[in-house]
């Protein structure tokens, strides 16, 4: 397994999934039954790297599935974010906003820092292809509280990209194009808002609208000044 990691990690994909292959066959002819699921889910992400979404798509299916059953919400977020990905790549953004927000929820159940930052810039992203400007700020403002917290850029990571989505998944640039096609007072009002809204708040309101953030922010502003 952890053989395979590294070699997706250095994008040696075929490499990767002999790899998982081997360790699928090997555990579940070891009589512990099916492999579990976030084995299944690497080997599924694996395909998807190389290609063959159609394949990559079933597995991830079948294995959330699998992953939902045993309350094993870490690789159902895994694999929903994945799923998203396989959306952005059939021109579906309403599909993958849904998989991203999914993959959020379970990700903030289990209060799992990185990958709650990662699913926030996806759905930043979606909201990019959108032209939703001020919902990008907004994202990626409450995504720059976890990434502080973590330590790590704002950014996601390389290998979490499918390479056609390189471009669509570039935070840094998006963050720039967007801060440069909004006027100053706008573009801070959704990002200050955006860092003062939880996870929380946006699983429950994941579509929240930028007049909606600036509404809030403001009026926390006066609160601040009042008391």
């Amino acid at each position: 397994m952890a053989s395979g990691l590294v070699a997706r990690g250095e994008r040696e994909y075929h490499q990767a999934l002999a790899l998982f292959d081997a360790a699928i066959a090997y555990l579940e002819g070891s009589g512990v039954g099916k492999a579990p699921p976030i084995v299944s889910y690497q080997k599924a992400a694996t395909l998807l790297r190389l290609g063959e979404i159609d394949r990559s798509e079933a597995l991830l299916r079948d294995t959330l599935t699998e992953a939902l059953a045993q309350g094993e919400k870490y690789g159902a977020s895994a694999c929903l974010g994945e799923l998203g990905l396989i959306a952005l790549l059939r021109s579906n953004p309403k599909q993958a906003l849904a998989e991203f927000h999914h993959a959020l929820a379970l990700a903030s159940e289990l209060a799992q820092v990185l990958e709650m930052s990662y699913w926030l810039m996806a759905l930043a992203a979606v909201a990019g292809m959108q032209g939703r400007r001020e919902r990008v700020v907004s994202l990626l403002g409450t995504a720059s509280t976890l990434c502080n917290r973590s330590g790590i850029p704002l950014n996601i990571p390389e290998y979490l990209k499918p390479r056609a989505l390189a471009g669509a998944l570039d935070i840094p640039r998006l963050l720039a194009r967007t801060r440069a096609s909004l006027p100053e007072p706008a573009f801070d009002d959704a990002w200050q808002a955006g860092v003062a809204r939880s996870v929380a708040d946006v699983v429950l309101n994941p579509f929240h609208t930028a007049k909606d953030s600036r509404t809030v922010y403001r009026a926390r502003k006066v609160r601040r000044v009042d008391a």
